[in-house]
């Protein structure tokens, strides 16, 4: 690894800990992620799973590259433009160059970020980075939790009679369909409180041999601890109900774009598709 992980805290009363070890042998999405984003925090493995990726889908650096500014750009939105002051980042990975909290809180000073994740790697950093704002929690859990919405950070930082936006940001792809994303997705929306917002982004193809191939290699990578990736109608099922924030669903890179993108051009191969709903408004 090319960062020291701090670790873990013996401390049993703190919540901002990396409770199990790091597997150095076996890829995880969040460490393929921070490579992919030139960042330093992941071993050979990832590495390797990065390459296999990448003789696959050659553009994956600009996918992953185009997520994360879609994912600064929509929480930056939320904040200056819809006033949201609660953030819960689901699957938030390792900390980037800008964070939630950082953009959040360039609009509001006490907004209040609760990260989540299971990667032990993305605890531990985030406990780093994070340590000295009381306004943020980092929780070490599984989004799919049926009982995560209770974990004491959330309850304690995040009133759920307020407007809160929830962020799944380019993780739903690591939810298996066992696992039930539409119904995470449903589980979420029925804690939040109207005027709340759902920014999603995934991982898709339009090319079955492409998305079949990744999706193998990560599940052999990450040894089955991933989801697949999926077709644009999928995303429109799992936010079905949900009122979109115009332009609605797209290919994230001409999502309010910070400079002008020219002529859209058809997304092909892999590409990151998302938008935001929003959450206990009706429908047009």
């Amino acid at each position: 690894m090319t960062h020291d992980t701090p670790a873990p805290s013996t401390d049993p009363a703190s919540s901002r800990v990396a409770h199990r070890a790091i597997d150095a042998d076996t890829a995880t999405d969040a460490r393929i992620h921070n490579r992919l984003l030139d960042g330093r925090d992941h071993y050979d493995c990832d590495k390797d799973a990065c390459l296999a990726l990448l003789r696959i889908a050659p553009r994956a650096w600009t996918v992953v590259r185009a997520a994360r500014a879609f994912t600064e750009r929509a929480v930056r939105k939320l904040a200056e433009e819809f006033g949201v002051r609660q953030f819960v980042d689901l699957g938030c990975g390792l900390p980037a160059a800008r964070n939630v909290h950082q953009i959040a809180q360039s609009a509001h000073p006490h907004a209040r970020v609760v990260y989540v994740d299971r990667d032990p790697s993305a605890i531990g950093a985030g406990n780093m980075v994070l340590d000295q704002n009381d306004d943020i929690a980092v929780v070490d859990a599984d989004i799919t939790d049926h009982s995560l919405l209770d974990h004491p950070d959330i309850t304690r930082l995040i009133d759920p009679a307020r407007p809160t936006a929830v962020l799944l940001a380019n993780v739903l792809q690591c939810v298996p369909d066992s696992a039930d994303p539409a119904e995470l997705i449903g589980r979420i929306t029925r804690w939040q409180a109207p005027g709340s917002y759902l920014a999603v982004s995934h991982l898709v193809s339009d090319d079955k041999t492409m998305r079949n191939v990744i999706t193998e290699t990560m599940l052999a990578a990450t040894r089955g601890n991933w989801g697949r990736i999926r077709e644009r109608h999928d995303i429109h099922r799992l936010l079905a109900g949900l009122p979109l924030v115009q332009p609605g669903l797209i290919e994230v890179s001409s999502w309010y774009p910070d400079v002008h993108p020219g002529p859209r051009r058809r997304a092909s191969g892999l590409f990151t598709y998302g938008g935001i709903a929003r959450v206990g408004i009706p429908g047009p």
